[in-house]
Protein backbone atom coordinates (compact mmCIF):
# COMPACT_ATOMS: atom_id res chain seq x y z
CA UNK A 1 0.00 0.00 0.00
CA UNK A 2 1.44 3.38 -1.03
CA UNK A 3 1.70 6.24 1.39
CA UNK A 4 -1.29 8.62 1.26
CA UNK A 5 -0.91 12.02 -0.40
CA UNK A 6 -2.22 15.29 1.03
CA UNK A 7 -1.94 18.49 -1.00
CA UNK A 8 -2.01 21.96 0.52
CA UNK A 9 -3.24 25.11 -1.21
CA UNK A 10 -3.56 28.43 0.59
CA UNK A 11 -3.07 32.19 0.55
CA UNK A 12 -0.75 31.99 3.58
CA UNK A 13 2.54 32.69 1.79
CA UNK A 14 5.74 31.24 3.20
CA UNK A 15 7.17 33.98 5.41
CA UNK A 16 4.93 33.14 8.39
CA UNK A 17 4.54 29.98 10.47
CA UNK A 18 1.13 29.01 9.12
CA UNK A 19 2.09 26.42 6.50
CA UNK A 20 4.68 24.84 8.78
CA UNK A 21 2.15 24.54 11.60
CA UNK A 22 -0.33 22.76 9.33
CA UNK A 23 2.33 20.31 8.21
CA UNK A 24 3.25 19.67 11.84
CA UNK A 25 -0.36 18.79 12.69
CA UNK A 26 -0.57 16.43 9.71
CA UNK A 27 2.74 14.77 10.64
CA UNK A 28 1.47 14.17 14.18
CA UNK A 29 -1.89 12.69 13.15
CA UNK A 30 -0.92 10.93 9.90
CA UNK A 31 2.87 10.43 9.93
CA UNK A 32 2.78 8.27 6.78
CA UNK A 33 1.19 11.00 4.67
CA UNK A 34 3.23 12.56 1.90
CA UNK A 35 2.42 16.31 1.90
CA UNK A 36 2.74 18.21 -1.40
CA UNK A 37 2.36 21.98 -1.70
CA UNK A 38 0.32 23.09 -4.70
CA UNK A 39 0.63 26.80 -3.94
CA UNK A 40 0.70 29.15 -0.97
CA UNK A 41 0.85 32.27 -3.15
CA UNK A 42 -2.87 32.51 -3.85
CA UNK A 43 -3.94 36.15 -3.78
CA UNK A 44 -4.94 37.15 -0.26
CA UNK A 45 -8.55 36.08 0.34
CA UNK A 46 -9.01 35.56 -3.42
CA UNK A 47 -11.30 32.53 -3.51
CA UNK A 48 -11.65 32.48 -7.30
CA UNK A 49 -7.86 32.48 -7.74
CA UNK A 50 -7.53 29.59 -5.29
CA UNK A 51 -10.26 27.62 -7.04
CA UNK A 52 -8.58 28.04 -10.43
CA UNK A 53 -5.12 26.99 -9.24
CA UNK A 54 -6.41 24.02 -7.27
CA UNK A 55 -8.70 22.83 -10.07
CA UNK A 56 -5.99 22.61 -12.70
CA UNK A 57 -3.29 21.23 -10.42
CA UNK A 58 -5.42 18.66 -8.59
CA UNK A 59 -6.43 16.78 -11.73
CA UNK A 60 -2.82 15.59 -12.17
CA UNK A 61 -2.77 13.72 -8.84
CA UNK A 62 -3.49 10.00 -8.37
CA UNK A 63 -6.78 8.63 -6.99
CA UNK A 64 -7.42 8.92 -3.23
CA UNK A 65 -5.31 12.09 -2.93
CA UNK A 66 -6.65 14.39 -0.21
CA UNK A 67 -6.72 18.06 -1.25
CA UNK A 68 -6.73 20.50 1.67
CA UNK A 69 -7.40 24.07 0.54
CA UNK A 70 -7.58 27.19 2.70
CA UNK A 71 -8.51 30.54 1.19
CA UNK A 72 -10.87 31.58 3.89
CA UNK A 73 -12.01 35.20 4.34
CA UNK A 74 -14.79 33.93 6.64
CA UNK A 75 -12.54 32.12 9.12
CA UNK A 76 -14.08 32.13 12.59
CA UNK A 77 -17.54 32.98 11.31
CA UNK A 78 -20.53 30.67 10.90
CA UNK A 79 -19.29 29.45 7.51
CA UNK A 80 -19.06 25.66 7.35
CA UNK A 81 -16.02 23.48 6.72
CA UNK A 82 -16.55 20.85 4.03
CA UNK A 83 -15.24 17.39 3.20
CA UNK A 84 -16.33 15.16 0.33
CA UNK A 85 -15.22 12.76 -2.38
CA UNK A 86 -15.21 13.81 -6.02
CA UNK A 87 -13.51 12.35 -9.10
CA UNK A 88 -11.80 9.73 -6.88
CA UNK A 89 -10.16 12.45 -4.74
CA UNK A 90 -11.02 13.71 -1.27
CA UNK A 91 -11.51 17.44 -0.73
CA UNK A 92 -11.34 19.53 2.45
CA UNK A 93 -11.91 23.27 2.64
CA UNK A 94 -14.21 26.15 3.62
CA UNK A 95 -17.74 26.42 2.31
CA UNK A 96 -17.19 29.60 0.31
CA UNK A 97 -17.04 28.35 -3.29
CA UNK A 98 -13.36 27.40 -3.19
CA UNK A 99 -14.19 23.76 -3.96
CA UNK A 100 -17.34 24.29 -6.02
CA UNK A 101 -15.67 23.19 -9.27
CA UNK A 102 -15.58 19.67 -7.81
CA UNK A 103 -19.23 19.49 -6.80
CA UNK A 104 -20.45 18.20 -10.18
CA UNK A 105 -18.60 14.90 -9.68
CA UNK A 106 -19.36 14.33 -6.00
CA UNK A 107 -19.49 10.68 -5.00
CA UNK A 108 -21.97 10.36 -2.14
CA UNK A 109 -22.68 13.29 0.16
CA UNK A 110 -20.94 16.56 0.96
CA UNK A 111 -20.21 16.73 4.69
CA UNK A 112 -19.96 19.65 7.10
CA UNK A 113 -16.98 18.87 9.32
CA UNK A 114 -17.67 18.63 13.05
CA UNK A 115 -14.57 19.74 14.96
CA UNK A 116 -15.63 17.69 17.99
CA UNK A 117 -15.07 14.51 15.93
CA UNK A 118 -11.44 15.37 15.16
CA UNK A 119 -8.30 14.75 17.23
CA UNK A 120 -7.82 17.42 19.90
CA UNK A 121 -5.60 20.27 18.70
CA UNK A 122 -5.14 23.93 19.54
CA UNK A 123 -8.30 25.98 19.07
CA UNK A 124 -8.16 29.41 17.46
CA UNK A 125 -10.96 31.36 15.80
CA UNK A 126 -8.47 32.70 13.25
CA UNK A 127 -6.46 29.62 12.20
CA UNK A 128 -8.77 26.87 11.06
CA UNK A 129 -6.09 25.71 8.63
CA UNK A 130 -4.17 24.29 11.57
CA UNK A 131 -7.02 23.51 13.94
CA UNK A 132 -9.74 22.16 11.62
CA UNK A 133 -8.74 21.55 7.99
CA UNK A 134 -5.33 19.95 8.57
CA UNK A 135 -6.67 17.48 11.18
CA UNK A 136 -9.60 16.59 8.92
CA UNK A 137 -7.32 16.00 5.93
CA UNK A 138 -4.98 13.89 8.06
CA UNK A 139 -7.79 11.72 9.34
CA UNK A 140 -9.21 11.19 5.86
CA UNK A 141 -5.78 10.25 4.52
CA UNK A 142 -5.70 7.51 7.15
CA UNK A 143 -8.89 6.04 5.72
CA UNK A 144 -11.39 7.43 8.23
CA UNK A 145 -14.85 7.57 6.58
CA UNK A 146 -16.37 10.96 5.86
CA UNK A 147 -19.41 10.25 8.02
CA UNK A 148 -17.13 9.89 11.05
CA UNK A 149 -15.95 13.50 10.84
CA UNK A 150 -19.10 15.31 9.71
CA UNK A 151 -22.77 15.39 8.80
CA UNK A 152 -24.26 15.57 5.28
CA UNK A 153 -25.42 18.89 3.80
CA UNK A 154 -27.26 19.66 0.57
CA UNK A 155 -26.61 23.40 0.04
CA UNK A 156 -22.89 24.13 -0.45
CA UNK A 157 -21.92 27.59 -1.68
CA UNK A 158 -21.06 27.88 -5.37
CA UNK A 159 -18.86 30.39 -7.15
CA UNK A 160 -20.66 32.25 -9.96
CA UNK A 161 -20.71 30.21 -13.15
CA UNK A 162 -17.80 30.76 -15.53
CA UNK A 163 -19.61 29.24 -18.49
CA UNK A 164 -18.93 30.83 -21.88
CA UNK A 165 -21.70 31.58 -24.39
CA UNK A 166 -21.65 29.87 -27.80
CA UNK A 167 -23.48 31.22 -30.86
CA UNK A 168 -23.62 30.01 -34.44
CA UNK A 169 -20.40 31.76 -35.44
CA UNK A 170 -18.97 33.15 -32.20
CA UNK A 171 -18.19 32.39 -28.58
CA UNK A 172 -18.10 34.94 -25.77
CA UNK A 173 -16.37 34.56 -22.42
CA UNK A 174 -14.15 36.48 -20.06
CA UNK A 175 -10.73 36.43 -18.44
CA UNK A 176 -10.75 34.23 -15.34
CA UNK A 177 -7.06 34.13 -14.45
CA UNK A 178 -3.91 36.19 -14.90
CA UNK A 179 -0.74 34.28 -14.13
CA UNK A 180 2.56 35.72 -12.91
CA UNK A 181 3.79 36.07 -16.50
CA UNK A 182 0.81 38.28 -17.37
CA UNK A 183 -0.88 35.64 -19.53
CA UNK A 184 -4.64 36.18 -19.76
CA UNK A 185 -6.49 32.90 -19.33
CA UNK A 186 -10.08 32.85 -20.54
CA UNK A 187 -12.95 30.54 -19.66
CA UNK A 188 -13.22 29.35 -23.28
CA UNK A 189 -12.12 25.72 -23.58
CA UNK A 190 -10.53 24.09 -26.60
CA UNK A 191 -13.56 21.91 -27.38
CA UNK A 192 -15.79 24.98 -27.72
CA UNK A 193 -13.30 26.80 -29.89
CA UNK A 194 -13.04 23.78 -32.19
CA UNK A 195 -16.65 24.38 -33.22
CA UNK A 196 -15.65 27.67 -34.91
CA UNK A 197 -13.13 26.14 -37.27
CA UNK A 198 -9.63 27.37 -38.05
CA UNK A 199 -8.13 30.88 -37.80
CA UNK A 200 -10.83 32.65 -35.79
CA UNK A 201 -10.77 36.37 -35.03
CA UNK A 202 -10.26 37.13 -31.34
CA UNK A 203 -11.17 40.36 -29.55
CA UNK A 204 -10.01 40.97 -25.98
CA UNK A 205 -11.26 43.88 -23.91
CA UNK A 206 -12.38 46.90 -25.91
CA UNK A 207 -9.47 47.27 -28.33
CA UNK A 208 -7.12 44.28 -28.78
CA UNK A 209 -7.71 42.06 -31.80
CA UNK A 210 -5.81 38.91 -32.83
CA UNK A 211 -6.25 36.91 -36.01
CA UNK A 212 -5.89 33.17 -35.57
CA UNK A 213 -4.27 30.93 -32.99
CA UNK A 214 -0.63 30.10 -32.48
CA UNK A 215 0.80 26.93 -31.00
CA UNK A 216 3.64 28.33 -28.85
CA UNK A 217 4.74 31.72 -27.54
CA UNK A 218 7.79 31.64 -29.81
CA UNK A 219 5.59 31.56 -32.93
CA UNK A 220 5.65 35.36 -32.88
CA UNK A 221 8.46 37.85 -32.37
CA UNK A 222 9.32 39.05 -28.84
CA UNK A 223 6.87 41.70 -27.68
CA UNK A 224 4.11 40.61 -30.05
CA UNK A 225 0.60 39.63 -28.99
CA UNK A 226 -0.74 36.13 -29.64
CA UNK A 227 -3.52 33.72 -28.72
CA UNK A 228 -3.10 30.02 -28.09
CA UNK A 229 -4.53 27.08 -26.21
CA UNK A 230 -2.69 27.05 -22.89
CA UNK A 231 -1.78 24.16 -20.63
CA UNK A 232 -5.22 24.21 -18.99
CA UNK A 233 -6.83 23.65 -22.43
CA UNK A 234 -8.28 27.16 -22.30
CA UNK A 235 -7.82 30.05 -24.74
CA UNK A 236 -4.98 32.24 -23.50
CA UNK A 237 -3.85 35.70 -24.60
CA UNK A 238 -0.13 36.30 -24.24
CA UNK A 239 2.81 38.44 -25.28
CA UNK A 240 5.98 36.62 -26.25
CA UNK A 241 8.53 37.47 -23.54
CA UNK A 242 6.19 40.17 -22.30
CA UNK A 243 3.25 40.81 -19.97
CA UNK A 244 -0.10 40.78 -21.78
CA UNK A 245 -2.14 42.11 -18.86
CA UNK A 246 0.02 45.23 -18.50
CA UNK A 247 0.51 45.77 -22.21
CA UNK A 248 -3.23 45.63 -22.90
CA UNK A 249 -4.43 47.14 -19.62
CA UNK A 250 -6.62 44.08 -19.11
CA UNK A 251 -7.94 42.94 -15.73
CA UNK A 252 -9.90 39.93 -14.50
CA UNK A 253 -13.42 39.61 -15.92
CA UNK A 254 -12.51 41.49 -19.12
CA UNK A 255 -14.60 40.20 -22.05
CA UNK A 256 -13.23 38.04 -24.84
CA UNK A 257 -15.09 37.28 -28.06
CA UNK A 258 -13.98 34.80 -30.71
CA UNK A 259 -15.62 34.86 -34.14
CA UNK A 260 -15.29 33.12 -37.46
CA UNK A 261 -12.61 34.96 -39.39
CA UNK A 262 -15.00 36.08 -42.16
CA UNK A 263 -17.22 38.08 -39.79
Amino acid sequence: MTDPIITLTSDFGLQDYYVGAMKGVIARIAPRAHVIDISHDIGAQNVAHGAFVLHYAAREFPPTTVHCAIVDPGVGSARRALAFTSATHLWVGPDNGLLSFAFNQVEGSIYAIDSTRLPPVRQSATFHGRDLFAPAAARLSDGVPLDEIGTPITDPILLPSATCQLGDDFVEGHIIHIDQFGNLVSNIPRHVLDKLGEDPSIRVGSTARINGLNTTYADVAPGQLLALIGSADLVEISVNQGHAARQLGIELAAPIRIELSHT
